[in-house]
């Protein structure tokens, strides 16, 4: 699907009681998307429709949709990404893939991995701000939990990068449920760390800090959390994993 280099896209596939997004018999849409960050930013999107078949990705101008802009965000994590609902009113649109398609492919899982490390990198951020100020005494103590969270989590994002990297063709699913889990509990902990380490302070005075905080909170909601816990358990139950050295 070529795209001109001087285009914008977003790719918006959230889904929920909010979505009440359809495709006609002939391709058009019609319906609300919600969670559509960058509505007003972008030039084209990919959007999720999902029937009784499965899920279609279509792709869409920026002059087939409406932004619903009285929507309030008032979020002050991802403040600076407005996520707001899309209105479509018999839309032209064009099917990309076969139904599924975007769900199935390896790269799917691949990006989520990617989330994962940018949840990760927050986290790190948060931890070297406690480096300043967490040289001994309790602090200390915090800041070595800190990194006792924040190491397994980056070992486990090195191998499944390497893993990707040699087997890119394979979805490496449980791989990737497996480490997004260990980084948002380490994220998690961290998060707390950083707040008992060094007080209110830096979250009311310090503009980067405090972003980076409400940020991390905010978009480490992305993860399916328990779901996800629930799932990579029930794979551990059917197959023999690699635990052993």
């Amino acid at each position: 699907m070529p795209v001109p280099a001087e285009q914008l896209l977003a790719v918006w596939a959230a889904e929920g009681p909010a979505s009440t997004l359809r495709a006609e018999h002939t391709g058009r849409l019609r319906g609300d998307k919600p969670w559509c960050s960058g509505s007003n930013l972008v030039d084209t999107a990919l959007v999720t429709v999902r029937d009784e078949s499965g899920v279609q990705l279509y792709k869409v101008d920026a002059s087939q949709w409406h932004c619903m802009e009285s929507e309030p965000w008032p979020a002050a994590g991802m403040a600076g990404v407005p996520s707001t609902t899309v209105r479509f009113d018999d839309a032209e649109a064009e099917a990309v893939g076969p139904v599924n398609a975007y769900l199935e492919r390896p790269g799917f899982w691949h990006g989520g991995a990617g989330i994962a490390a940018v949840w990760f990198g927050a986290a790190t951020a948060l931890a070297e701000r406690m480096q300043h100020a967490c040289s001994e005494g309790l602090r200390a103590r915090l800041l070595g939990k800190a990194d006792l969270a924040l190491a397994p989590a980056a070992a486990l994002l090195r191998e499944l990068a390497h893993a990707i990297d040699a087997a890119p063709q394979l979805t490496h699913r449980v791989q990737v449920v497996r480490v997004r889990s260990v980084v948002e509990r380490a994220a998690t902990q961290v998060l707390d760390l950083a707040g008992r380490a060094l007080g209110p302070a830096p979250m009311c005075m310090e503009d980067a800090h405090a972003r980076r905080w409400a940020d991390l909170t905010v978009f480490m909601r992305q993860s399916h959390a328990d779901k996800d816990w629930e799932w990579l358990g029930e794979q551990c139950a059917r197959q023999v994993m690699p635990w052993a050295l």
